[in-house]
């Protein structure tokens, strides 16, 4: 999939969003955008909701060199700060990679599981991860929305976000299936029981006939209102 296919699907997707979020007179003012790659998701953010501040976090360092970039190129330096780091649940250094098995160009594949000779390629080996508390910190203030897209480490932001998203009214969360990966129900059991609904039962991306690839969902979930926590 091209640069222009990606980001046509982020902007497609974000206005989906925002046409739902609508309907629940959700407003946003404050996004974090976790696992930020090229940025994509992040401008598509700040297309569909004007004003609203994003901060991205992205712990890859070829990614970042693009990711601002991306955000120069389409004066966004103003809305959108980017942060040289991944969210996990704890401060540390770790190796990502991209996944071995994977003909594709696709940036946005670097995980912590593939971090490894046995399955990653490109692997790059001292990509800093701060904890939810760190990032809060970094940010100095709490998201209304949440954009996950972290290859497999998906429950893993989620625990390190539990003390800062109490208050947060919608997240988006892409789960892949992947047998390296937690099986994506555990991540729909987690959001459940963190006070979530799912809103839009997903969005699939299938890869195209003759190509190598996995099924991947975007998902958003938005905060139960106390009548459906009743």
């Amino acid at each position: 999939m091209s640069h222009d296919d990606l980001a046509d699907n982020a902007l497609n997707e974000v206005a989906l969003f925002k046409g739902l979020l609508s309907e629940m007179n959700v407003s946003l003012k404050c996004a974090w955008d976790i696992g930020g790659n090229m940025g994509l998701y992040a401008l598509a953010l700040r297309e569909q909701f004007p004003g609203i501040r994003i901060h991205t976090f992205e712990p890859v360092e070829e990614n970042l060199r693009f990711l601002r970039q991306n955000i120069l190129m389409n004066n966004a330096d103003q809305a959108i700060i980017v942060h040289p780091a991944g969210i996990g649940e704890v401060d540390e250094r770790i190796p990502m990679g991209l996944p071995k098995h994977r003909e594709s160009e696709n940036t946005g594949l670097y995980s912590r599981f593939y971090g490894d000779l046995d399955f990653g390629k490109e692997i790059v080996g001292d990509c800093q991860i701060v904890s939810g508390e760190t990032a809060l910190q970094m940010c100095a203030e709490p998201p209304d929305i949440v954009k996950i897209d972290v290859e497999g480490a998906e429950l893993s932001v989620l625990t390190a976000l539990t003390p800062v998203i109490t208050e947060t009214r919608a997240v988006i969360v892409e789960v892949a299936e992947d047998p390296r990966f937690p099986h994506p129900s555990k991540v729909n059991e987690w959001l459940l029981a963190a006070g979530f609904l799912p809103v839009y039962p997903g969005l699939d991306f299938v890869p195209s006939r003759g190509k190598r690839g996995r099924k991947a969902y975007n998902r958003l979930w938005t905060r139960r209102s106390v009548e459906q926590q009743a």
